[in-house]
């Protein structure tokens, strides 16, 4: 299936170029102007994918932000919990002392 797919996209692709060729031809533009015309595309799409990723690396930073401050928050409870069971022990331990 996998093969089928790859023969579809090639056959797509040499269509779209037998095309744009075909219109470069009919429009008479120069190789310059073909060749400018895609370079600007080219920058336009590097653009656009710099934008993206910059854009997710800021997210991924903030969900980082945030996970660390969870965690933090989880030790600093648990850190809590654990001292205040600790104070308890020590005050049966000492009740116990008292009545034994």
């Amino acid at each position: 299936m996998t093969g089928w797919v790859n023969y579809e996209q090639k056959e797509y692709a040499i269509a779209f170029d037998a095309d744009r060729r075909c219109v470069t031809l009919v429009r008479s533009y120069s190789l310059l102007a073909s060749l400018v015309a895609l370079f600007t595309v080219m920058l336009l799409f590097y653009c656009l994918g710099s934008v993206i990723r910059l854009l997710l690396d800021r997210f991924d930073r903030q969900n980082e932000e945030k996970a660390k401050q969870e965690q933090e928050e989880k030790e600093k409870a648990l850190q809590e919990e654990e001292a205040a069971g600790s104070q308890e022990d020590t005050a049966q331990k000492g009740v116990s002392d008292s009545n034994g």
